[in-house]
Parts: structure tokens; sequence; C-alpha cells
């Protein structure tokens, strides 16, 4: 997350009066202060891999990243925001290969913090539905800053990210703990995926090529159609409306043969 929490950008790439912060003069100055960063972690864990990094404020320029990639190459991950307002130098990133790194992924996150409100779950939700998957930040002092924990006491914000997973973790169980860069390398793989369906009578045959198996997806059938039994893998029966029915799939084979029941 830095060196001292102030954004790798240079003069006129943000908004500097309004954070507080100060333009770095080069990409070599910033370098150092990755240096340093990087003598102190290694003084406090031994010498370990940093293969992820989260810029201060989601700030963050193409000299920035150039300089932590410079100074920590084991880097995969650089998790900048997927949504937000449009602001100067705010990283907003698709997921996929860093457009000015590479061998890095784009990793963008949608939550963060200790703190539960309705607003954040939507947003977790939202990522579910469109990804599959949860991206949520901890900052370093979330639990010593007053603004950012909301005055709230340590016991009230462990109370509060307890609820934020569990209720994920009610609704989405088999959604799978990783680290970013775990997930990034599984992301990487999915991209290169490829799935086709077929029907023959009365089954459905889904094929995959490049699948890193297992594979998790979701299958959605109109109301008068039903699963009654698979091959290839394993289903879990989701929601049933009187429009649709929605099954998770868990595919352990390149290939699936689902038999399928139509009625009126």
């Amino acid at each position: 997350h830095g060196y001292n929490h102030n954004s790798l950008v240079m003069k006129d790439q943000m908004l500097f009066d309004e954070y507080g912060y100060y333009p770095w003069p080069s990409e070599e100055n910033m370098q150092k202060a990755q240096r340093i960063a990087k003598k102190s972690v290694d003084s406090i864990f031994g010498t370990v891999r940093i293969t992820s990094y989260v810029p201060p404020s989601n700030i963050m320029s193409v000299e920035g990243k150039k300089a932590v990639k410079a100074v920590f190459p084991d880097l995969r991950v650089i998790g900048g925001l997927y949504t937000g307002i449009a602001e100067k130098g705010i990283l907003y990133q698709e997921f996929g290969p860093d457009p000015d790194i590479e061998g890095v992924y784009a990793f963008p996150r949608f939550s963060a913090g200790y703190v539960y409100t309705r607003e954040d779950m939507w947003t977790i939700y939202n990522g579910i539905a469109h990804f599959g998957l949860v991206n949520h930040f901890i900052h370093p002092d979330d639990v010593l800053d007053s603004g950012r924990s909301g005055d709230k006491t340590w016991k009230d914000l462990y109370s509060d990210i307890d609820k934020i997973f569990g209720e994920v973790h009610a609704h989405f169980p088999y959604l799978e703990p990783k680290t970013v860069t775990q997930a990034s390398e599984d992301y990487r793989f999915y991209e290169k995926m490829q799935v086709y369906a077929q029907r023959e009578k009365d089954n459905l045959v889904l094929y995959y090529n490049n699948a890193p198996l297992p594979v998790y997806h979701y299958l959605r059938l109109n109301g008068k159609t039903r699963i009654l039994s698979i091959e290839g893998g394993s289903i879990k029966y989701f929601i049933d409306t009187e429009h649709y029915r929605l099954y998770l799939l868990t595919i352990k084979e390149k290939k699936a043969v689902l038999k399928v029941q139509h009625y009126e």
C-alpha cells in the first residue's frame, strides 16, 4: 500500500491540495521510497514475495506502476477501483492484463473497510452477480483512524466485518477464500476458457476448452425445463420462479451431459 500513503503521481496528475499530498519529483524518487518500504517489510517479516499493490487513495500514475514493479519484481496484481466518481488520477480498472505493465494483472476492488452498511453490501452483491467474486480491501489504518472506523471500538469493528462476511457466506457458501494473487491467476484461466452448449434430444451437452477444472457457474433454464441428472459434474438447485430456474453447476470434466425434462 506504499511507503507513506502519498500517491505515486507527479505534478498535475492529481488534485494535490484536496488530499494534502505532494507530487513526487520523478519516478526515481518513487523507486527510492519503494526500496525503503521493501527494507522495512524485509526487516519485520524476513524476505517475502510482494505480489500485489493497492494505490493510496486509489490514485496511481503509469510512472508509479513502473516504480513499484522495478522494486518489487514479483508484482502480479494492481488493485484499483471498479466503479466510483470520476476524478483526476483515480485508478479505475477493468479485470484483465494491466495496459501499462507486462505481466501485471488489473484486479479492481468493489469494497473496503470494517464498517457494515447496506450500501457496501449492495456493492458486494453486484460484484458477485457480475463477476462471481468478492474483492474486499482492508486499509492498514482502518482500526487506528477514528474517521475510517466511524469512531467504533475494535469490538464493534470485529462485529461489523463478521456480519459482512457472515452474510456473504450465508447467501453464497460456495465462494472460495483466496488471496488476490491466487484469484487473479484463476481469472486469467477463466478468460481463456471457451464454453459451448448443444442440444441433443433430451440432453443439454456442455463442452469446456482450456478449462481450469473444476469450473463453477450458473445455468438458467426457462420455467418449463428442469434438470433431472448430470454426468461430468454436480448441480445445486438454486432459484425457482414462474419464468426460470437457476442452477449452480460444478463441472469436473471437459464434457458434461445434463438430462433435461420439458413439461407444460
